[in-house]
């Protein structure tokens, strides 16, 4: 599937963060809306189930002690995610760098 459209997203704090690219990547991927269960950390925890390997596409939980957590999709060999300084699709490895926790990946319950 072809995610360029998804390159041209800007982040903004008021009003375009991580959670929202993640539901854009999610319908542009799967067809599903998913909007309304990223609204928050305990929504994440309510309507998603852990895994213990990801499976593309899932949710992937990123955290830096202290901060709020940080969210992308994993794509199978990729993550994608949306920062400050704009899109990226980059390996796990290379993504976890910035941030104290291990990635932790989550499948949705509705979907």
């Amino acid at each position: 599937m072809n995610l360029d459209p998804l390159f041209f997203k800007v982040y903004n704090k008021e009003s375009y963060r991580c959670t929202h690219f993640v539901g854009d990547v999610w319908e542009h991927l799967t067809g599903d809306n998913i909007f309304d269960l990223l609204d928050s950390d305990f929504a994440l925890r309510k309507n998603f189930t852990r895994l213990q390997k990801p499976v593309a596409p899932c949710i992937a939980l990123l955290q830096q002690r202290g901060n709020n957590p940080h969210i992308g999709v994993f794509l199978g060999r990729t993550i994608i995610h949306l920062n400050r300084t704009g899109v990226e699709n980059l390996k796990p490895s290379v993504v976890a760098r910035g941030f104290s926790e291990k990635i932790r990946y989550y499948s949705c319950k509705r979907v």
